[in-house]
Parts: structure tokens; C-alpha cells; sequence
């Protein structure tokens, strides 16, 4: 069975990709999850496409956020599910390419 931080990376990146309609997250995916020791709390680093405006994410991923857990609640057999904050990983911005030219 995979680790739980790979099963909720994998159900937030498919929700992400076929459940929310936010436009703000078009191209949003979910790239890592790291949970507390207990549990509890998952940081869930998120890519963009390149020129996605960073405040309208963050804004966007405050209003999914209970529609994502709620969701995860009821996909997954948990005693409890983990609060979620997104973080927007720098410079991994997809569509740009990421090396400098010499």
C-alpha cells in the first residue's frame, strides 16, 4: 500500500485536475505532500503554469480547500483528515524552462 502522503497527493492532484472548475487553478498540480509527525497537518506543494497570477491561487485554494477535504473524508478510510495548506513551489513553474542559457 502506498505511503498515505503519495495516496493524498494523488487524490488532491485528480481533484485538482477533474473536480475543481476554480479557473484560477487551470494548470495547478500537485507535486508533493508532507504530513506532521501525528498527522494531522499536510503542507501540499503545488506547481503552476507559468505566468499564473500566485496571489489568485492562494485565494482559490482557500475556497476549494473544504470541498477537498471533504472529499478526502469520504474517499479515504481515515480516522481523521489532515488540514491542508498549499504552498506554491518557486521555481518550479511548468512551461518555462527552469536552466539558465550560457
Amino acid at each position: 500500500m502506498l505511503r498515505l502522503g503519495q495516496v493524498l497527493r494523488e487524490e488532491l492532484d485528480g481533484l485538482l485536475r477533474d473536480d475543481v472548475r476554480d479557473p484560477a487553478l487551470d494548470g495547478v498540480r500537485v507535486c508533493g505532500v508532507e504530513l506532521s509527525v501525528d498527522g494531522r497537518h499536510a503542507k501540499v506543494h503545488v506547481t503552476a503554469t507559468a505566468g499564473a497570477a500566485r496571489e489568485r491561487i492562494e485565494r482559490a485554494f482557500e475556497r476549494v480547500t473544504p470541498f477537498l477535504r471533504g472529499h478526502l473524508a469520504d474517499a479515504l478510510d481515515l480516522k481523521f483528515v489532515p488540514a491542508l495548506r498549499f504552498v506554491l513551489v518557486e521555481g518550479v513553474w511548468r512551461g518555462e524552462d527552469a536552466r539558465e542559457d550560457s
